[in-house]
């Protein structure tokens, strides 16, 4: 961990003495990309540029908060900023890009996250790993009783909670569910794309 990313310019919102914990679910699950929804002023990124050096980033945001200093490393290390207001616009990139068959983690910490985790879990596949923060603030259990069924519950989430204090972060897996139709509440209202 580099202390640099704990200034005042860059200050992850991800408490600091779970930021260990947090590296080590995400390096267990091995993701072939990350989808960051919330970009701020870059802080999480840049801890996924040092541990993830050679795994694909998706940084997402309504506003550009980064520092030039902080978009040429983000250039420079190939990762994605994606500044857009249509986040759940069924024509956006993100669909698509959670609907690839390639292992994901999926973390939802910008200001929807009700919404983030209701909407894009569904495009979410068998075994890909969704993270949401402020969990028992910004986001309940009862805000998604209709889609956790889908997801096991990772199990760092019973060390968080025994553990008062240690983060507001929580995670799940995406079960493998017979029917993929099935993965998504939403699937009325979203066009699939096809890749051939």
């Amino acid at each position: 961990m580099k202390k640099d990313h704990l200034n005042n310019n860059t200050l992850t919102l991800i408490e600091g003495c779970f930021i260990d914990k947090f590296r080590e679910v995400v390096s267990n699950h091995n993701p072939d990309f990350i989808v960051e929804l919330g970009t701020c002023k870059g802080g999480l990124t840049k801890y996924f540029v040092e541990w993830f050096p050679k795994t694909s980033i998706y940084t997402v945001d309504q506003y550009w908060m980064l520092s030039k200093e902080d978009s040429v490393l983000f250039a420079d290390n190939k990762v994605t900023v994606i500044i857009t207001s249509q986040m759940f616009d069924e024509d956006h990139i993100l669909p698509s890009l959670l609907s690839l068959p390639l292992k994901k983690f999926l973390f939802c910490d910008n200001g929807y996250k009700r919404e983030e985790f209701r909407y894009f879990s569904g495009f979410l596949k068998p075994g890909d790993l969704l993270g949401v923060h402020d969990w028992g603030e910004e986001i309940h259990q009862k805000d998604i009783d209709d889609v956790i069924g889908m997801f096991d519950i990772h199990p760092i989430n019973n060390e968080i909670e025994s553990t008062p204090g240690l983060s507001q972060c929580r995670f799940f897996v995406k079960k493998n569910l017979d029917f993929e139709k099935r993965s998504n509440p939403y699937k009325d209202e979203i066009t699939y794309c096809e890749f051939k």
